[in-house]
C-alpha cells in the first residue's frame, strides 16, 4: 500500500469531523443575521405604527399594528408572535409615573408604544429567548 492510499483514508476521516462543525457554524451565523434584519424590520415597524396611529389621532392600534406587520415581516419574524400595546396620558410625566391609559388615546396626547416580538433563533427557541422589547413615544396630531 502507497502513502497516497493511507491518505486519502485519513483526509475522508479528517472530513466527517470538521464538516458538521463547520455547517452547524455557519447555520447560526445564518440565524444571527436572520434575527439581525428581524430586529430591524420591528423597529421600522414600529415607527410606522406609531406614524400611522398620529395620523389617525390613536384610533385603530390593532388594525394598524396587523397591516403594518403583515407588510413588513418578510418571512423573518411570525406577525402572530409581536405584541404591539399602547398607552396615553394628556403629558409625559403621567406616562413617565404610570398614569397612563391604555390605548392610543386621543388628538394631541402623548402615546408610548411598546412592541414585544419573540425571535428565537438555532440556539435559543422562542420560548426559552426572553424578547425582544421596543418602545417609542409620539404625540397624536391635534384636531384643527
Amino acid at each position: 500500500m502507497t502513502a497516497r492510499k493511507a491518505c486519502r483514508g485519513a483526509i475522508t476521516v479528517e472530513f466527517a469531523l470538521v464538516a458538521p462543525l463547520v455547517l452547524f457554524v455557519l447555520v447560526c451565523a445564518l440565524d444571527l443575521a436572520r434575527v439581525a434584519v428581524a430586529r430591524i424590520l420591528l423597529e421600522r415597524s414600529l415607527y410606522e405604527i406609531g406614524h400611522e396611529l398620529r395620523l389617525a389621532r390613536g384610533e385603530g392600534l390593532d388594525g394598524i399594528a396587523a397591516r403594518v406587520l403583515d407588510a413588513n415581516h418578510h418571512l423573518l419574524f411570525d406577525p402572530d408572535a409581536v405584541e404591539v400595546r399602547a398607552s396615553h396620558a394628556d403629558d409625559l410625566a403621567a406616562l413617565a409615573d404610570d398614569a397612563g391609559e391604555a390605548g392610543g388615546g386621543g388628538p394631541g396626547q402623548v402615546v408610548e408604544l411598546t412592541l414585544e416580538a419573540e425571535l428565537g433563533g438555532v440556539l435559543r427557541p422562542a420560548a426559552e429567548a426572553p424578547p425582544y422589547q421596543l418602545r417609542t413615544l409620539l404625540i397624536n396630531e391635534p384636531e384643527f
